[in-house]
């Protein structure tokens, strides 16, 4: 289960932060998309004329979504979601990973969604950066509610195992925001 919280960019850089975070993911997000932890949907707004589902367990979001984006399908829930024929193209997690208490048992079901040439694009806090993230909420430059909630801050050997797990591979990797944040791609792994 997620349990992101509502409202993810409430700390005075947050949404500088999901600006970021869009700008490295939105060249990798293509075709039939799905959006875990979508919160209010402003990804979705990058999406015209596309399929686009967003799920997100706070239901505020999922209300403000469904009215900010009308053309776009949200629900509370991965199970809610009936992917397309194929599966979907592109299943998008920005800044979820570090939230979830059972991450592979989530990819594996994410990867079983996706269609065989499908792609999920992954962002997530790099380890070694708890202590800015700690001090940035306690000041309210981030949300302090995400950084409660965190998990565990995974690196790339975590994100390499997690997706072999899953029967995933990752075809790229990258840290940005100086090296603060990483971005994974990930694809079905050749013979899975």
């Amino acid at each position: 289960m997620i349990t992101v919280y509502s409202n993810q960019v409430s700390g005075l850089l947050s949404p500088w932060l999901r600006r970021q975070r869009f700008k490295a993911a939105l060249p990798y997000i293509k075709g039939r998309i799905l959006d875990v932890g979508c919160d209010d949907g402003a990804l979705a707004g990058k999406f015209k004329g596309i399929s686009y589902t967003g799920i997100d367990i706070n239901k505020s979001s999922i209300e403000t979504a469904s009215g900010l984006f009308p053309e776009h399908t949200f629900n509370h829930s991965l199970s809610e979601c009936r992917p397309p024929q194929a599966g979907y193209d592109t299943i998008v997690m920005l800044a979820v990973l570090e939230h979830l208490s059972h991450p592979t048992d989530f990819l594996t079901r994410l990867t079983k969604k996706m269609q065989p040439q499908g792609r999920l694009v992954v962002t997530t806090p790099a380890p070694g950066y708890e202590f800015i993230l700690t001090l940035g909420s306690r000041l309210g430059l981030f949300s302090s509610e995400a950084q409660a909630e965190h998990q565990t801050l995974i690196g790339y050997q975590e994100l390499l195992e997690l997706g072999i797990k899953a029967g995933l591979q990752i075809v790229k990797y990258e840290r940005f925001l100086a090296g603060a944040n990483q971005l994974v791609i990930y694809r079905h792994r050749s013979g899975s």
